[in-house]
């Protein structure tokens, strides 16, 4: 028999994996639209790069949303940043680098006109809708006991799984949120 907190527990994290699964599709897969596939072993191996990576945004994913308030605060940001990344990896075949970071950050409004299309403010617009249903459904879950217990778990879980090989680390300092993170640290050092 189920118990009121089971089932808690258990809507918690198909939410938790519903989200990943959304940001991995919609933030991660794009990064794949020019990949070569040759074959059934190429494709193979390139779901299962892509299961590593949908797993790192498992874990961030869970680590947002610990605390509902902080999910909410941090999720549209998230999303934000994640497709408009997304769209502009597909229409501009673009990566965030110390340069991107600085064109974004020096252009006017008359430049920002010239890259922003219709479909770019659709696409992120799409996904905040979704980040905002995922924040009501978060909401309406209770997990607030042990929140701190949550927190160290995910950190221990996010910097063991980030560090467990050379290989997988670098994968991922190469796809969103950390290559984000890696473009605004270097930029900052350029500084």
């Amino acid at each position: 028999m189920i118990t009121s907190k089971t089932s808690g527990i258990l809507r918690y994290a198909l939410l938790i994996f519903l989200c990943a699964a959304w940001t991995t599709l919609c933030f991660i897969l794009p990064d794949f639209c020019d990949a070569p596939t040759d074959g059934i072993l190429s494709i193979l191996i390139l779901g299962a790069y892509l299961t590593a990576l949908a797993v790192f945004q498992l874990l961030i994913i869970y680590l947002l949303s610990i605390n509902k308030t902080v999910f909410a605060v941090t999720l549209p940001i998230y999303t934000l940043f994640g497709s408009a990344l997304a769209y502009y990896r597909v229409a501009f075949s673009s990566t965030p680098t110390p340069m991107l970071v600085e064109s974004v950050l020096n252009t006017n409004a008359a430049e920002a006109h010239d890259v922003i299309s219709w479909q770019a403010v659709a696409y992120v617009t799409i996904n905040i809708l979704i980040a905002v249903l995922f924040i009501i459904k978060r909401y309406k879950i209770d997990n607030s006991q042990k929140q701190w217990l949550h927190f160290i778990v995910a950190i221990a879980l996010i910097l063991t799984y980030y560090n467990i090989n050379p290989r997988l680390s670098f994968s991922l300092r190469q796809r969103y949120p950390t290559n984000l993170i890696h473009a605004c640290t270097e930029y900052a050092h350029i500084l």
